[in-house]
This record gives C-alpha cells, sequence and structure tokens, in this order.
C-alpha cells in the first residue's frame, strides 16, 4: 500500500541550500478561469459503519483494502478503538482503561492507536490482528504505522521527559536536540521520523529534525513549525515561516526534495499556504489562506510547478470556507467545506482534477447535517463523519446525481 503520511514540522529546515534569512521565489502559480463543477457524482451516499453499541463513532484512518481505524462509543459509555473490515466493525479492547483510539492502519490491517491502562494513564499501542500490544506512555501528538509495523509516536520517558519514539521490535527514545522535550510528527516507508525539538533547555527556540533510524539531525527550522507530510520516495511538504524576511510574517508551503527547498507560495490574492500532503507522483495538496488568523481557506494542488485552486471559483465563494485534508495517489483531494451561514455546517468534499463533488450527508434533507473527510486511499473510497457516525464513501463507476 502507498501512503501518504501527512505531519506537522517546521519544514522549512528540510534543507541545505537555502538560507534562512532571504524569502524563496515562489514557484509559479496558474488559475483556471472556468469553474468545473460537476453536476453528478461517482460517490455513493455516506454508509453508517455503526458502533460498538454506543450513539457515536468516528472513523480516523483507511487502507487500501477499505480497512477502517477510529473510535466507537459503548453501551457502558466507554470509548473503544474499532477496526472496521469486511462489514463488520470489531472492538480492539483496551490496556486496561476506558478509553482507546485507532490512529492508523496499514496495508496488512496492523493498527496503531492510544489507550489508557488501569490507571488511567494514555499509553501507545500497537495491535497485531490478536493482542493489543502497550507500547508505553504516550503524550499528544499523532501516531503513525508503516507498512513494515513499525509505530511513531511522542511518549513520556523515564525521567518524564516528552520525547519521540518509535518501535520497531524494541521501543527507541529518539532523544533531543539539546532541549529538555521533541515531538514526532511524521513516519516515512523506511523508517524515518521527522518532529521538533527544543534545541536548550528553556530557550523556547524550537527545530526541525530528522531520525534517519540511527540519528537526528538538526534542520535548524526557520520559523514556527508548519503542517508537512512525507511520501515513500522520502520528498517532504509543508510550510515555511517568512517571519525573519522584512514586512509581514507569513508562511509559505514548499517542497523539500533531495536537500533542496522549492517555495510553492500560496494562491493568488491570498497570504498564507500549508502543504498537508505529498503522493508518489510529487504531486502536493494543502490549503492557502486568505488571512494571517488562516480563516478563510482554499485548498490547492501543486504539481512541477505549477499551484491551482482546486477549486477555481475560489475567490467569489462567499461565506464559505474549504480544507483539504488527505490526497492519495491519484491526486484526487479529499477535506470538507464549512458554511459560516445559517448556523454554519460542514460537508465533506472531493476534488478530482477539476471536478468538485459534495460527498452529502446521512441525513441530506436536513439542513442541519452535516460530514466531513478523513482520509481517502488509492481507490478513492474516503473515510469520514456525519451526524456523530463514523461513515464510508465509495466510489462506483455509475454517475449519480450529487447531493
Amino acid at each position: 500500500m502507498q501512503r501518504y503520511v501527512t505531519m506537522t514540522l517546521g519544514i522549512a529546515a528540510l534543507t541545505t541550500g537555502c538560507t534562512s534569512q532571504r524569502p524563496l521565489e515562489p514557484a509559479s502559480r496558474e488559475q483556471p478561469t472556468a469553474d468545473i463543477t460537476s453536476v453528478l457524482s461517482p460517490y455513493s451516499p455516506p454508509a453508517d459503519l455503526g458502533t460498538l453499541g454506543g450513539s457515536t463513532s468516528l472513523a480516523n484512518a483507511i487502507n487500501n483494502r477499505d480497512d477502517i481505524v477510529g473510535e466507537s462509543k459503548l453501551a457502558t459509555g466507554e470509548t473503544h478503538a474499532f477496526l472496521y473490515s469486511g462489514g463488520a466493525m470489531q472492538d480492539l479492547g483496551t490496556l486496561g482503561g476506558d478509553y482507546s483510539s485507532g490512529a492508523d492502519v496499514n496495508s496488512t490491517g496492523q493498527v496503531a492507536g492510544i489507550s489508557r491502562t488501569a490507571d488511567g494513564v494514555l499509553h501507545a499501542f500497537r495491535w497485531d490482528g490478536a493482542t493489543m500490544v502497550d507500547l508505553g506512555p504516550a503524550s499528544s501528538g499523532p501516531v503513525s504505522m508503516n507498512d513494515d509495523g513499525k509505530v511513531m509516536w511522542t511518549g513520556i520517558n523515564e525521567n518524564a521527559a516528552t520525547h519521540a519514539f518509535v518501535w520497531d521490535g524494541s521501543v527507541h527514545d529518539l532523544g533531543t536536540l539539546g532541549g529538555s522535550w521533541s515531538q514526532a510528527q511524521a513516519l516515512s516507508e523506511v523508517g524515518w521520523v521527522a518532529g521538533v525539538s527544543e534545541v536548550a533547555p528553556g530557550s523556547g527556540l524550537v527545530h526541525a529534525f530528522l531520525w534517519d533510524g540511527e540519528a537526528m539531525t538538526d534542520l535548524e527550522s526557520m520559523g514556527t513549525p508548519g503542517v508537512a507530510a512525507f511520501n515513500s520516495a522520502g520528498q517532504a511538504a509543508g510550510a515555511y515561516s517568512t517571519s525573519f524576511s522584512p514586512g509581514p510574517a507569513s508562511q509559505h508551503a514548499i517542497l523539500w526534495d533531495g536537500g533542496r527547498m522549492s517555495d510553492l507560495g500560496y494562491l493568488p490574492g491570498d497570504q498564507n499556504a500549508f502543504a498537508v500532503a505529498i503522493n508518489d507522483s510529487g504531486q502536493v495538496a494543502g490549503n492557502s489562506y486568505t488571512d494571517i488568523g488562516y480563516t478563510d481557506s482554499h485548498p490547492f494542488r501543486w504539481q512541477a510547478g505549477v499551484m491551482i485552486p482546486l477549486n477555481p471559483t475560489y475567490r467569489n465563494q462567499g461565506n464559505v470556507s474549504e480544507q483539504a485534508v488527505a490526497m492519495n495517489g491519484s491526486g484526487v483531494v479529499a477535506g470538507k467545506r464549512y458554511e459560516f451561514l445559517n448556523g454554519g455546517r460542514y460537508h465533506a468534499m472531493i476534488w478530482d482534477n477539476g471536478m468538485v463533488w459534495d460527498l452529502g450527508t446521512l441525513t441530506p434533507d436536513s439542513t442541519q447535517a452535516s460530514s466531513w473527510a478523513t482520509a481517502i486511499n488509492d481507490r478513492g473510497t474516503v473515510a469520514g463523519q456525519s451526524n456523530g457516525r463514523a461513515v464510508i464513501w465509495r466510489r462506483s463507476n455509475v454517475l449519480a446525481v450529487a447531493p
């Protein structure tokens, strides 16, 4: 399975070919002039995955077999991690406490996530198809698993310090760049870990790092860490800060490839941008923002030096904000649209090579119904949530009237 893992990282530092005192020249941008919005959708209406006996459930990740992991309420009120496979939802249990959540699933159906122990402490876990294995204390931040079964998380070591960790058959504390803490934020298919670390105790100075399986390398972050992602070729995408340059501070989307960083910039008329996904074709997806406050979001896709808005009418969409959250190997982007009017609501969205589809909700006749996408696989299957339930949208070869 090809996996495109999102992470939070001061990706500006993933380079040896730029300076930290001068902004890079933005790459070329291209904007379609026509609004190419499909009135037909290749997606079926959302299917409710159900629950483990309670009233709510949430999907977090999907693999190319359409296995989905997340969390669900039980009738007792506890929340347990689940694996949805072959049309059935399986309770993965806990490490002894009242809470667990599946965060990632690899191509063989192994699951990684977090769980409370009997004494209420949050730990990372690995589920191998039969048993939930305790990997040790966990803190905030993502938990990821690659196809080799390696697991990455941020945990607490024996000295009560927050550090990045990896399990590859045994647990490895990745340490820090000299400060008191580090945080793991992305795991590649070859087992590399990217994240951020304090560089001196109490300094407040944070750098990005790359761990190659042996050592943590300081990538000398240029500013506030942004959101980023790896592909299986080792390319990375994310954001860097222009706070070291004259004028107002902003974030630019970037691509790092082989020690060189390219500034992808942002969409015309906007001020900030973050990349959130990169696939094995080198396509980058992300969000461009009108203002410094990151409230008005416009999803984009970048390829071979050209950034295009996924919604060609983004400058005229009024009281709507759209956000990309994931992309598959074909460049299909999943995300959500927020409508500010009528009390506000989310709708899951797909952007596919000029086509824009609203995936709809479990109750399409309700004006207050909501949905959002959380993941998409290479088959185009989308996992997400609607009205408090984990759902799946399957792609078919038959076009249907869009919701």
